[in-house]
């Protein structure tokens, strides 16, 4: 007489399966919300930098006889036409929405020259994340920036 085979899972097994999908949920999860976060920090630095640009080849070329720039604030940067952010033509703002987890310290405004497109004045802004890793952008006065 032989024995019937059993088909299906053990209540052991099933524990011993479901504990290891916890243990890997468990220690996955960390890592996905730094993943995140610092994905997040690179995106505003990415999306900074070209808006830099941005105003610069805008400026560069005389589009609408004005002087350009940039104001880097949390969640957006508001690409402008004017010599600064206050005195702007408003009608012209171009907004580019980012990340809110990021936050901006340091300059937080960078204007740039009609038809030579260099920068009014340059400086360091510094963003930072909710893990509080940052990212340094730049603006020399050849209008380049060094990202850090």
């Amino acid at each position: 007489m032989s024995v019937p085979a059993r088909n299906g899972l053990t209540v052991l097994e099933l524990l011993l399966s479901l504990g290891i999908i916890l243990i890997m949920f468990g220690v996955s999860t960390p890592l996905l919300r730094s993943f995140l976060l610092r994905n997040d920090l690179d995106v505003v630095q990415n999306s900074v930098t070209q808006d830099m640009y941005r105003a610069e080849n805008l400026a560069s070329s005389g589009e609408a006889d004005s002087a350009w720039g940039i104001k880097i604030l949390t969640g957006r940067v508001i690409v402008f036409s004017g010599n600064s952010y206050a005195t702007r033509n408003t009608n012209l703002d171009e907004v580019y929405n980012l990340s809110n987890g990021v936050t901006v310290s340091g300059k937080d405004e960078y204007v740039f020259s009609k038809l030579t497109g260099f920068p009014v004045s340059t400086g360091v802004t510094t963003l930072t994340n909710q893990a509080n890793e940052t990212r340094s952008l730049t603006l020399n006065s050849k209008g380049m920036i060094e990202e850090q």
